[in-house]
């Protein structure tokens, strides 16, 4: 007896012609009807509908990939045709029916992804998303107990994670939420926004690509760039509806999906003999990468006796680093606001070694009045 339903064919598009020799369907897994789980597979010759792996794949990672609302699991199926191309054999999908409320949905996902490591007998999985799909996987990530055990790279495409963007979205759902389902939807959003948790630091790696949200304009669906204060920030100038079959976003998941890269995040650790407001520029790779904050200053309390320490985890910058290269420098400004221009404190050149990982490096940034600030760079792999 076959543990798939009749396969659903999965239309050939110009853009993937050359697979077309591949007989490729989203297979139903029967036992796991309750959960609407989906293999992204191809059939036998002797019609059992059996899974039959190839031999000569090499990834066998399961990664699973969670559609937003109004939509449903074939929204990647070019994209996961692009992964069957290079390799990765065990792709899994969910059909998603209740939105808005992230605490039911992610629990769920528990349970989802729970089977997929008993099918494939896999420790970890990774986690493909897109739009409101992201912020389930993120709430799974961040407050269901035990999660990083389950996930190494979380990537988000297009997700909306700023709150006005999060409640137009919901309101135009064609999922029947009352207001009270709203706002606790949106209760959740802030929290995840505000939350980095101890576990974050090594064990989960979130991709940001092509921005947090999406703005109505004379481009319908177009996606402005707002990175996440805990996650691989990437811009990928695509509209939300692109951007997860888009060749850009799938060369860099590409790249993270293989495991040939280290994470690293620094994290802010304390600020001491800082009476105005300050920034952090970080250049990586020889470029202006990112600023913290993202917006404004980081304002240190006047009354405060001894140094500012923050209440949780604060990273301020996430990046990766190909293994096969072993170092790359990185540089980090400290700036202060003095009135209507800037002044530097000070800066610190540093070298990231993957030599031996994990690993944790500590960094002091001192300036000329006796300002200093301390860092921590969590160096890992995923």
């Amino acid at each position: 007896m076959s543990r798939f339903s009749t396969p659903r064919f999965v239309d050939v598009t110009p853009e993937t012609e050359r697979l077309k020799e591949l007989d490729h369907f989203w297979i139903q897994m029967d036992h796991c009807r309750h959960l609407d789980l989906w293999r992204f597979s191809y059939l036998s010759d002797d019609e059992t509908g059996e899974f039959i792996p190839n031999g000569k794949a090499r990834f066998y990672e399961p990664i699973l990939m969670i559609h937003g609302d109004n939509s449903i699991h074939t929204i990647f199926n070019w994209f996961a045709r692009e992964l069957w191309y290079f390799g990765f054999r065990k792709l899994f999908a969910i059909d998603r029916q209740i939105a808005g409320d992230l605490q039911i949905v992610g629990n769920r996902l528990d349970q989802i992804i729970d089977e997929i490591k008993q099918i494939t007998h896999a420790e970890r999985i990774s986690i493909i998303a897109h739009s409101s799909g992201g912020l389930v996987a993120r709430y799974f990530a961040k407050f269901v107990s035990g999660a990083d055990s389950h996930i190494r790279i979380l990537a988000l495409c297009g997700v909306p994670h700023d709150r006005a963007q999060y409640l137009e979205h919901l309101k135009a759902s064609e999922s029947s939420l009352d207001e009270s389902q709203i706002y606790r939807a949106l209760d959740y959003l802030e929290d995840m926004n505000a939350t980095i948790t101890e576990k974050e630091l090594y064990r989960l790696t979130q991709i940001n690509l092509g921005g947090g949200l999406w703005s109505k304009t004379p481009q319908e669906g177009s996606i402005r760039y707002i990175p996440l204060s805990d996650a691989i920030n990437i811009s990928v100038g695509q509209t939300h509806m692109r951007i997860h079959k888009h060749k850009a976003t799938f060369g860099t998941l590409r790249h993270l999906l293989i495991p040939n890269v280290a994470a690293f995040k620094i994290r802010l650790l304390s600020i001491t003999n800082v009476t105005k407001p300050i920034g952090i520029r970080i250049h990586y790779k020889g470029r202006i990468t990112q600023n913290y904050p993202q917006r404004g200053w980081l304002q240190i309390p006047s009354t405060l006796n001894g140094p500012f320490l923050p209440e949780a985890p604060i990273i301020i910058f996430c990046n990766s680093i190909t293994l096969d290269h072993c170092k790359a420098e990185l540089v980090i400004y400290i700036f202060e606001k003095h009135t209507l221009r800037r002044k530097s404190v000070g800066r610190v050149d540093f070298t990231l070694k993957c030599d031996e990982l994990p690993r944790v490096d500590y960094i002091t940034i001192n300036g000329d009045r006796g300002e200093q600030v301390n860092l921590a760079v969590y160096t890992y792999i995923p």
